[in-house]
């Protein structure tokens, strides 16, 4: 006896029907009517009677059904009780301080509202290790992806050296570098910032990646001031720091100091929306833009839930609208 046997023998007394059941159970009904027959066989006794109205059970038939349908219902405890003792689905994303929370708290929230049953571990790395680290991690534990910034002068070899390292990356969103200040900072009431606005004010850098010290965004637009503006760029402050939290403060404790970022780094950050916080184009054409890619290892085949893990950020990016983030005048 096998237990399939008792799956169809409970179908056949559901539908009183070998074509029907045959239909739900998904074989053929010359196999249906087959394993009943053995069935019967094995037991020594009839459980149906076959007449051209219908298939009705035996007396013994349906004693027999009533077993069968515990058994089936013990079959199915079986398999919870494993299910349930295995450990769930767990997802992990590693990304850098600056965009974990108001970008990804939304799209977090909603895909574990969506899959109850998988574990979301997000995980912020310091900006100056997070290639590195990521790599490692994302070569040794399955089910694991990194959202990493990167910035167009270096996107090239860096996702030359990712390849070689086995790792697959998905393109997610692109933007330009704006130039990021209080509200109450003289450069807020301009449409637009020069190159020569922006070095003429204190400024801050926020490293977003490890990267040449002469390729930090503060170094380009300082290569591309004039020869005057880098003289007093001397007396100027010029502050490197790791943390948006950081940079926040400077720039609202002091008034004057500016930034190159991305805007997407402020998209939900209360400093933003609220409007003490605000930025402004650059005029010229700087060349500075981020580059955001999903990565994971080519090493390990995706599962179902990671692929759609995967293709929910991809959708989720593509909704964002930051073309009215917070600007006052």
């Amino acid at each position: 006896m096998r237990i399939e046997q008792l799956h169809y023998l409970l179908e056949l007394y559901r539908t009183r029907s070998f074509s029907k059941a045959a239909e739900n159970v998904f074989i053929t009904q010359p196999s249906l009517s087959t394993a009943i027959s053995s069935l019967e066989e094995e037991l020594g006794v009839k459980l149906f009677e076959r007449l051209r109205s219908g298939v009705y059970p035996t007396p013994m038939g349906e004693e027999v059904v009533k077993i069968a349908s515990e058994l089936v219902n013990c079959e199915a405890r079986i398999y919870e009780a494993v299910q349930a003792a295995q450990p769930p689905d767990k997802i992990r994303l590693m990304t850098i301080p600056a965009i974990s929370f108001g970008v990804l708290l939304e799209l977090l929230t909603q895909f574990q509202k969506d899959y109850p049953e998988v574990n979301l571990e997000l995980k912020e790395f310091p900006p100056q290790i997070i290639i590195d680290s990521v790599v490692e991690k994302l070569t040794n534990v399955p089910g694991t992806f990194a959202l990493v910034p990167i910035q167009e002068k270096t996107k090239d070899d860096v996702l030359a050296q990712l390849k070689r390292d086995h790792i697959t990356n998905t393109p997610i969103y692109t933007e330009n570098f704006v130039v990021h200040m209080a509200a109450n900072h003289p450069l807020a009431s301009q449409d637009q910032v020069t190159i020569e606005d922006f070095l003429a004010y204190p400024s801050i850098e926020l490293n977003l990646l490890t990267k040449p010290v002469d390729n930090t965004a503060y170094n380009r637009l300082y290569m591309m001031g004039t020869s005057s503006n880098k003289r007093r760029l001397k007396e100027r402050t010029h502050i490197e720091v790791d943390t948006l939290t950081h940079v926040k403060r400077l720039i609202l404790s002091t008034g004057t100091h500016v930034v190159a970022l991305p805007k997407l780094i402020g998209l939900g950050d209360r400093d933003y929306e609220s409007e003490d916080i605000v930025w402004r184009p650059f005029a010229d054409n700087t060349g500075l833009s981020t580059h955001y890619y999903l990565i994971h290892s080519s090493l390990y085949p995706l599962k179902p839930i990671e692929k759609d893990f995967l293709n929910a950020i991809i959708a989720y990016f593509q909704t964002i609208d930051i073309t009215h983030f917070p600007s006052k005048h």
